[in-house]
C-alpha cells in the first residue's frame, strides 16, 4: 500500500496540491480582508468640518450611494478561489489515497479541472472589472449639491471621499480601513496569477493520465470487457465477412436432386402414402 502511494506522488501531483493550499489560504485571506473593509460603513453621521449650526452639514459612514459592484466582485473571487482549491485539494487526495477505479476517478479530474478553468475566467474578469470601475471614480464638485447623488465604491469612500471632508477619518475607522481595502483589491492579482499556475498545472496532469481519452471509453480490465473501438471494429469486421461468405448449402431444384443423387423414397409415391413422415413412421 505504502508503495502504491509512493508510485502515485508525483513531482507534477505535488505541485497541484501545494497550489490549491496556497490559493485556499489566500482566498481564505481575501474574504477577510473584504469583510473587515465593511465593518467600516455603519450607522454614524459625523458633522463636516468648517459647516455653521445654520448649514448642519452631516456626512455618514454608511450612505445610501455606494457602488457595491467592486466589493461583491472581491467576495465572488474568494469563494470561487475557495472552491476550486478545494476541489484540487480532494483530486489529489484522491489519487494518492483514495479512489482505485480508474473511471471514477477521471470523473474527479474533470470536474476539478472545469472548476479550475472556471476560477480562472472569474477571476480575470473580475480583476478587470474591479481595476477599471477604481480608475473612474471621482470626487464631486459640491458636496451640498453632488455629494449624494454620485456613487462611489466602498474603497473610494474609505480612502478619498470621507477623508475629503472629515479630518483624521481613521479615528472613526478604528483601524487603517484604506490600506486594508487597497490590500483586498490587488490581492486579486495574486489570485489571479495562484489561479493561472494552477489550472495550467491541471491541464498537464489531465494530459498526462488521459482523461480525456478515457472518458470516451473507459473499459473494465479486471472484467474482461473490451474497448470500445474493439467492439466497433469486430462488428465491423463480422458484417463484411458474413456479407462476402456465400452459404455452402444451396436450394435444390428437381435439376440439381437429380443430379445429386437424392431419390423419393418409392414408398412415398404410393397412393396411401402422402408424406416422407408418413413413410418413415412405418420403418
Amino acid at each position: 500500500m505504502l508503495h502504491t502511494i509512493r508510485q502515485r506522488i508525483t513531482y507534477l501531483t505535488y505541485f497541484i496540491f501545494t497550489a490549491s493550499g496556497v490559493l485556499l489560504g489566500l482566498s481564505i485571506a481575501e474574504v477577510a480582508l473584504e469583510s473587515r473593509v465593511l465593518r467600516v460603513f455603519r450607522n454614524l453621521n459625523i458633522q463636516v468640518p468648517g459647516s455653521s449650526i445654520a448649514e448642519w452639514l452631516f456626512v455618514s459612514l454608511n450612505p445610501q450611494n455606494l457602488r457595491t459592484g467592486p466589493s461583491d466582485g472581491i467576495f465572488i473571487v474568494g469563494v470561487f478561489g475557495i472552491v476550486a482549491s478545494l476541489l484540487g485539494l480532494a483530486w489529489m487526495g484522491s489519487v494518492w489515497y483514495g479512489v482505485r477505479e480508474q473511471r471514477q476517478l477521471n470523473r474527479i479530474g474533470l470536474v476539478t479541472c472545469a472548476g479550475f478553468v472556471v476560477n480562472l475566467v472569474v477571476a480575470l474578469s473580475i480583476l478587470t472589472y474591479v481595476f477599471v470601475v477604481e480608475s473612474k471614480e471621482t470626487l464631486p464638485r459640491y458636496f451640498n449639491k453632488d455629494w449624494m447623488r454620485h456613487l462611489f465604491t466602498h474603497e473610494y469612500y474609505i480612502c478619498e471621499a470621507f477623508p475629503s471632508l472629515v479630518n483624521n477619518a481613521e479615528d472613526y475607522y478604528g483601524f487603517a480601513a484604506c490600506g486594508v481595502a487597497q490590500a483586498a483589491r490587488y490581492e486579486i492579482i495574486v489570485i489571479a496569477l495562484a489561479s493561472v499556475l494552477l489550472t495550467a498545472l491541471g491541464m498537464l496532469q489531465a494530459h498526462k493520465s488521459g482523461i480525456h481519452r478515457k472518458l470516451k471509453w473507459d473499459p473494465d480490465v479486471e472484467k474482461g470487457l473490451p474497448s470500445k473501438a474493439g467492439v466497433r471494429e469486430g462488428y465491423r469486421l463480422g458484417h463484411y465477412y458474413r456479407s462476402r461468405v456465400q452459404s455452402p448449402v444451396a436450394p435444390l431444384s428437381a435439376k440439381n436432386r437429380d443430379a445429386a443423387g437424392i431419390q423419393t423414397p418409392r414408398a412415398a409415391l404410393m397412393s396411401h402414402r402422402i408424406s416422407i413422415v408418413g413413410y418413415y413412421a412405418k420403418l
